[in-house]
């Protein structure tokens, strides 16, 4: 098979937010560069994770406010959600809409895109496989992976569309299950968990470890476990799933099997990498992690000179907008002389369940474990005016302070829109601002950011509003 040669400074495969941030920032610097990936641009998070995933939980929140509104005279006399409606509007208008986005800033911003598969020839030569343009051979002298990660499988549990579902194919249900089990007790499964909870459905979890979310400190855990609980859902922990079958789920716990009725099981229990189709054979002493992911120094260069592996591939928190930062050390590692730049930053998390959760820098856990000493900024949610008008009662607003000097060390939110919160606080702590700083700081009234600002005074013993 005859094929086309082509050249550029820098190849980037996998078109996902570590991917087309990487192309993109090295083009703004000069460089000439094409970014390949056999699947719509976007990647993972945009088409069947991060952006889909919320577009079904404001509507199911909308759907679910409804009765919350007559307390405020708004009364609604027919509730129906429809599934259907759902997937449309998830499809065209949030999906379809942001993937021509970034392929319309591909080409305002010099970016090759071509759809096909990519392999390693060697690490200077990329073969992509392209239904529109043949084989085609790609020279570079520089090569960045970006090809994300997967969704692990469990024996017998082979996700079908049907009854058994990845947190990617549920994404794509047309219909709604009058009862779900969930594989998993992890972010993603209870993120997708509240949605049916929301719609008034039977939702199960089950979990193999003794607690659910992983790290979560445990006031947070709390908050998320007895609000899914209030809302009808069950959680098992410490439990071995043993078979799903005629519509009955049956695990054991302590020894003791139970079963219960379930219409569909989503199975969430983590994710996986998978670079043979990379051929990264072909790659000599490429080096990677014990769990299986690609090892990057902090430039995010592999053990390979040239070439570089970003987001989710590299292991570390599997996170977009991890994954985007990295993105942009990469693109600045291939285009700097000299100094290089490094992913050593400060991570926010969020978990969007209910309530909303984020947390950031160090948790109670790491600090005692540490030996450092500290002392909490606490602010709850329900002394805030603004949140007594929008319903956010649930939650407070915390800020981990260090004892000796006052500097804010980590910081977590849970209610309404922590998300958006956690941000001021990951720049407090990036920058090292002493609580008394951050008190000073002047917030808007009536807004949720007062209580940063009132967490901020708590940690001095000086919080006017609690």
């Amino acid at each position: 098979m005859s094929s086309n040669r082509l050249t550029f400074d820098v190849v980037v495969i996998g078109a996902g937010p570590a991917g087309y941030t990487t192309a993109i920032s090295l083009a703004q610097q000069g460089k000439k560069v094409v970014c390949i990936d056999e699947n719509n641009c976007g990647g993972e998070c945009l088409n069947h994770g991060c952006i889909p995933s919320k577009a079904f939980l404001n509507a199911a929140k909308a759907y679910y406010s409804l009765d919350e509104m007559k307390a405020f005279g708004v009364n609604v006399s027919k509730k129906d959600f429809d599934m259907k409606a759902l997937q449309d509007w998830k499809g065209r208008r949030v999906v379809k809409k942001l993937t021509s986005g970034i392929n319309f800033l591909f080409k305002t911003k010099n970016v090759e895109y071509l759809k096909g598969k990519a392999f390693f020839i060697d690490k200077n030569t990329i073969r992509v496989m392209s239904a529109e343009n043949g084989m085609i051979d790609i020279q570079t002298s520089y090569a960045v992976i970006a090809v994300g990660s997967k969704f692990k499988t469990v024996s017998d549990l082979e996700p079908d569309g049907k009854t058994i579902f990845s947190p990617k194919e549920i994404l794509e249900i047309d219909f709604i299950p009058e009862t779900v089990t969930i594989l998993g007790g992890g972010y993603i499964g209870f993120e997708l968990g509240f949605f049916y909870l929301y719609l008034g459905k039977k939702v199960t979890v089950i979990e193999s470890m003794k607690t659910i979310l992983g790290e979560l400190d445990e006031d947070l855990r709390i908050l998320v476990q007895d609000s899914f609980k209030k809302l009808g859902g069950e959680i098992h922990t410490s439990s071995t799933f043993k078979e799903f079958k005629n519509s009955q789920v049956t695990f054991a716990v302590g020894g003791e099997d139970k079963q219960i009725d379930s219409q569909i099981i989503l199975v969430s229990v983590g994710k996986e990498w998978d670079f043979k189709p990379l051929r990264i054979h072909k790659l000599d002493n490429l080096r990677l992690n014990e769990n299986g992911s690609i090892a990057v120094k902090e430039t995010l260069e592999t053990s390979i000179t040239g070439v570089y592996a970003v987001g989710d591939c590299n292991g570390g928190p599997l996170l977009a907008h991890k994954a985007i930062m990295e993105g942009t050390v990469a693109a600045e590692s291939i285009a700097t002389i000299g100094n290089k730049p490094s992913r050593k930053r400060l991570i926010p998390y969020t978990v969007f369940s209910e309530p909303e959760i984020a947390y950031v820098g160090m948790t109670e856990k790491q600090a005692i474990s540490k030996g450092i000493n500290y002392h909490l900024g606490i602010f709850p949610n329900s002394a805030l005016g603004i949140n007594n008008i929008i319903g956010n009662k649930i939650g407070f607003t915390k800020i981990i302070v260090k004892e000796s000097d006052s500097t804010i060390i980590g910081a977590k939110v849970a209610g309404k829109n922590a998300s958006i919160l956690i941000g001021e606080l990951t720049l407090a702590i990036q920058k090292k601002l002493k609580a008394d700083e951050l008190g000073k700081i002047i917030h808007v009234h009536p807004s949720q950011a007062e209580a940063i600002q009132e967490s901020a005074l708590s940690a001095l013993k000086q919080s006017i509003h609690y």
